[in-house]
């Protein structure tokens, strides 16, 4: 078994695939980028193959569609692995700074330092988490590691906090994958950006009126109190 596969979904950016592959190969992370390309997606594919790199052509189209996908392929190949983005920096030794947590067989998520969101900083919550590959999936679906209802944003949100209930969440601010988001100044807002955002508002009420009160009831049902 390799030690990690990072999964990285991709759309429409081929600029930046060669910065993520130099990325992943100078901080010294181990075991392989794997691109989750559509097959359609032409120019991308060819940056991907100009790159030498591994990638999985998927019919999936959202975010959570091809992490699932990719993570059902990592189960197979790999013990852990990283919920990646072609818009990140691996800083050198981050794998290493979460030794000591995957030494613990109760931790099966562990959240990423991405130096921009204020939650991830303070280490409340994780855009990439490190996922030991047999953990569980989502909380009515076993077969799947996120909720692939949403079509971008909110997934982190409820995936987070399912750990967190199970457990199993640890927060290792050492391991710094910087996200290089227009959020915080680190690039240039494009289509790709945008078609996440379109659907912000409709995850936000998938999040907040239906998969909150199904994470009440799943806490409750192990005796938890949350939110």
């Amino acid at each position: 078994m390799e030690p990690l596969l990072v999964l990285v979904p991709v759309l429409d950016r081929p600029q930046n695939v060669a910065p993520l592959v130099a990325s992943h190969k100078f901080s010294g992370t181990p075991g392989r980028l794997l691109f989750l390309v559509n097959p359609d997606d032409t120019a991308e594919l060819q940056a991907i193959q100009d790159a030498g790199a591994s990638y999985m052509t998927v019919t999936a189209v959202t975010w959570p569609e091809k992490i699932n996908e990719g993570f059902k392929y990592a189960r197979t190949v790999a013990d852990w692995a990283l919920f990646g983005a072609d818009d990140v920096t691996f800083h050198e030794g981050w794998w290493d700074a979460t030794a000591a947590l995957r030494a613990q067989p109760e931790i099966n998520v562990i959240g990423t330092n991405d130096l921009g969101n204020p939650a991830v900083i303070a280490g409340d919550h994780a855009t990439h988490p490190l996922v030991r590959t047999s953990y569980l999936g989502t909380v009515d679906d076993p077969d799947k590691i996120v909720h692939d209802g949403y079509k971008h944003s909110f997934v982190d949100n409820e995936f987070v906090t399912t750990a967190k209930i199970r457990g199993c969440w640890a927060a290792c601010p050492g391991a710094v994958i910087e996200h290089n988001h227009p959020f915080w100044g680190k690039t240039h807002w494009d289509d790709t950006y945008g078609k996440g955002q379109a659907t912000l508002d409709a995850d936000g009420a998938l999040w907040q009126f239906d998969r909150v009160p199904r994470l009440i009831r799943y806490a409750k049902s192990l005796g938890l109190e949350i939110l």
